[in-house]
Formats: structure tokens, C-alpha cells, sequence
């Protein structure tokens, strides 16, 4: 989880195996789909795995876009959390 937070919070693309439920709000924060998220049940299913990395491969440009878009609105949202917490 906190992998795929830093890695999107610097605009990298990442597909997940889900443990928590978090994982759909980190994504929905970025306006990626939720199909690129597996839960360990569906991980060990080969069929399954091969498809979300092709989708992955497939999207790519777009879901870059969705992300370099989302981004800006990320860390402002960060930033407010933090305001109150942090000398001025």
C-alpha cells in the first residue's frame, strides 16, 4: 500500500494485489479503474494475472494522463491535511 502511494504520488503507474479496501480509494484519488487491483484469491489465478497486465500494457498512455491530471488535486488534498499540523 504505501509503495503504491509513493509511487503514484511521484506519477508512476501501479496494478495492485489488495489486502484492504484502501486500495480502491487510492485508486478512485487517481480516477484509475479498479480492474487494475487483484484480490490474493485472483493473484494466483494465471488467467487472471496475464489479463490485468495486458490491460495495464494496453492503457498505459491513458491511465499516465489520469494520473498526471489527478496529481495536482492529490497534493493539495495532502497539503491540507498537513496545514494544521505543520509550523507556518
Amino acid at each position: 500500500m504505501h509503495l503504491a502511494i509513493a509511487s503514484l504520488g511521484m506519477g508512476m503507474l501501479v496494478a495492485a494485489f489488495t489486502y484492504q479496501d484502501k486500495f480502491f480509494g487510492l485508486f478512485d484519488h487517481f480516477g484509475l479503474p479498479h480492474s487494475l487491483l487483484l484480490s490474493l484469491a485472483e493473484a494466483v489465478s494465471s488467467d487472471a494475472l496475464a489479463d490485468v497486465l495486458s490491460r495495464f500494457i494496453a492503457e498505459l498512455p491513458a491511465l499516465r494522463g489520469s494520473i498526471g491530471m489527478a496529481l495536482p488535486h492529490v497534493k493539495e488534498a495532502s497539503m491540507r491535511n498537513l496545514r494544521g499540523l505543520l509550523p507556518a
